[in-house]
């Protein structure tokens, strides 16, 4: 039971320690960077590079892209690609490929073939073998939400809800060793202080569960750059 995790909404206060969890348990993931989050805690960023974590892109801001025109699409993906790569400059390691995440999954609607060629032409990649690559696009999207970011103080919505949602999601793809024949289903869990104020280690416990359940979380692969896991 191979995946590919991915990290959304770095970076907090918590993200080298996030990343301190993974390393200790040998995974590499993906982890989208928001910007203006990012600019409060750029050292956590330049950690997770030197730690062997990849920086995925996330927008600056974190808008709907459904809500933007071109130029501002444009401007929100090439202002924090530049940010990203301060970081990888100031960590002293290579960038191993670029991915791209539209905030929401909100792939821009009428612009959305614009954008992927945009993300093209910019080298943007999905990750190999994954759903987007099978469909020839650009982006990174998901095939599993743990979705914990809806843990909130008036949201109705507990942590056992979510961590039941998590282990009905593992008992389906048990039972059905074909449910992800064709390609490496991506995770997705976010890093947000918010959510560590309702549940203490909600990251680590979910990510427990998953490889207390078999799964082995691949390191994250380009369509032409595959980082080893020894790297």
């Amino acid at each position: 039971m191979k995946a590919y995790l991915t990290v959304d909404d770095i970076a907090t206060e918590r993200t080298a320690i996030l990343t301190d969890y993974l390393t200790d348990r040998q995974i590499k993931a993906l982890m989208f960077v928001w910007g203006q989050r990012a600019d409060a805690f750029a050292d956590n960023c330049v950690y997770a590079i030197k730690k062997g974590m990849v920086l995925g892109n996330h927008s600056y801001s974190h808008p709907a892209f459904t809500s933007l025109t071109m130029e501002k699409a444009r401007e929100e993906i090439l202002k924090n690609d530049r940010l990203i790569e301060s970081f990888y400059k100031k960590a002293g390691i290579k960038r191993p490929f670029k991915a791209f995440r539209f905030p929401y999954g909100d792939c821009g609607s009428a612009l959305e073939d614009s954008l992927d060629d945009f993300l093209k032409n910019q080298g943007f990649t999905p990750l190999k073998d994954s759903a987007m690559a099978l469909k020839k696009r650009h982006s990174v999207l998901w095939d599993f939400d743990f979705r914990e970011y809806k843990v909130r103080p008036v949201s109705g919505i507990s942590f056992s809800e979510i961590y039941k949602k998590a282990e009905n999601f593992l008992t389906e793809w048990k039972a059905d060793k074909e449910k992800f024949r064709d390609f490496i289903p991506v995770i997705l869990i976010h890093d947000h202080t918010e959510t560590e104020d309702m549940e203490k280690n909600y990251f680590e416990k979910l990510i427990n569960l998953f490889l207390d359940n078999g799964v082995e979380f691949i390191p994250p692969c380009g369509l032409s750059s595959c980082p080893s896991a020894s790297e």
